[in-house]
C-alpha cells in the first residue's frame, strides 16, 4: 500500500518520521483487522535496540522508554512480535547472502539527517569493536529495565490515589505534604502517571527534564509558581498543593493571609 505521508504530516504537524511512523502502524491494524490475525511480526533487529536505547537515554527519555522495544506487546486484536532482537544485523545479512535473499533497502537509512543513521554509523561499529555480542547485552538490559520498572509502576499505581485528588478528566491535584513522604524513586513515577493520565497522546517533546522540574516547583522555598510543557499543560504550584492541567484555566487552591501589621503584601496567587 502507498500512503501519502506528507498529508500526514500537514493535517497533524507531526515530523515526517513519527507521521511514517503512524501510517505503518495504521496499515498493521488494517491487515490484522482484515486477516483476522493474532500477531504481526516486524523485522527489528538486535543493532536496532541498541540504536533505540541510546537515542532515548540521550534525549532524556525515562520510566519504559529507556527499555527499548519490547520482544512482545499488545496491539490491536492480538499483539507485536519482534522475533530478531536476539540477532545482530551481521547475522542477518550472512543469511541473507547465504540464501540467495534480495532484500527490499530503505534508500533512508543512510542519510545523516536522521538522527538514528547517526547513531548507526558512528557509535554502534565502536561498540561492535569493543564486543561482537553486544546487541546482547543491550538486549539483556531492555528485559531486566522492562520487568523492573513493570514492578515499580504497579507500587506507584498504589500510592497514586492516596497522594493525588482527580479534579476532573483534565486536571489532578496533587498534595505536596503526603508527596514526600512517598520513596524517591516512586515519586517519579507518580509523576509520570499523572502526565500519562493527562496526555491522550503523550508529546515527544516531553522528557526526564519536564519531570526534574516538577521536583524543583516542589521543593523551591518559594510557596507558588507555574511551569508551562507541551501541548498546553500547566503545572501549578500553590503553598502545600500542585495542579496538573490541560484546561485552559486552572483552579487554584483557596488561600488565607492573616495581616499582622501594616505593610506590603505580595500575593501570588492573584499576580
Amino acid at each position: 500500500q502507498r500512503i501519502d505521508v506528507s498529508a500526514h504530516m500537514k493535517e497533524t504537524g507531526k515530523s515526517s518520521q513519527i507521521a511514517a511512523r503512524d501510517c505503518r502502524y495504521r496499515f498493521f491494524e488494517q491487515v490484522m483487522q482484515r486477516e483476522a490475525l493474532d500477531y504481526i511480526a516486524l523485522g527489528h533487529h538486535g543493532d536496532d535496540q541498541i540504536e533505540t536505547m541510546l537515542m532515548r537515554m540521550t534525549r532524556g527519555s525515562s520510566g519504559l522508554a529507556r527499555a527499548g522495544m519490547p520482544v512482545i506487546r499488545p496491539f490491536s486484536r492480538g499483539a507485536i512480535i519482534r522475533p530478531f532482537l536476539c540477532l545482530s544485523r551481521n547475522e542477518i545479512d550472512s543469511y541473507v547472502e547465504t540464501h540467495h535473499l534480495e532484500p527490499r533497502i530503505d534508500p533512508s537509512n543512510v542519510k545523516e539527517i536522521y538522527s538514528r543513521n547517526r547513531f548507526r554509523k558512528n557509535i554502534l561499529p565502536f561498540l561492535k569493536r569493543e564486543n561482537p555480542q553486544v546487541h546482547n547485552h543491550f538486549q539483556r538490559l531492555s528485559e531486566d529495565l522492562s520487568e523492573d520498572e513493570v514492578f515499580m509502576q504497579e507500587l506507584a499505581e498504589a500510592q497514586l490515589n492516596s497522594v493525588t485528588e482527580r479534579k476532573s478528566a483534565s486536571e489532578i491535584l496533587l498534595y505536596i505534604d503526603r508527596f514526600t513522604d512517598v520513596a524517591k524513586p516512586l515519586q517519579r513515577r507518580v509523576i509520570q502517571l499523572i502526565l500519562n493520565y493527562l496526555y491522550q497522546e503523550r508529546p515527544s517533546s516531553l522528557s526526564a527534564t519536564h519531570i526534574e522540574n516538577v521536583f524543583s516547583l516542589i521543593s523551591h522555598p518559594h510557596p507558588s509558581g507555574t511551569l508551562h510543557f507541551p501541548n498546553g499543560l500547566t503545572v501549578v504550584r500553590s503553598y502545600d498543593c500542585c495542579f496538573f492541567s490541560t484546561s485552559k484555566k486552572t483552579t487554584v487552591q483557596p488561600y488565607l493571609f492573616q495581616i499582622q501589621e501594616p505593610g506590603n503584601y505580595v500575593i501570588p496567587e492573584v499576580g
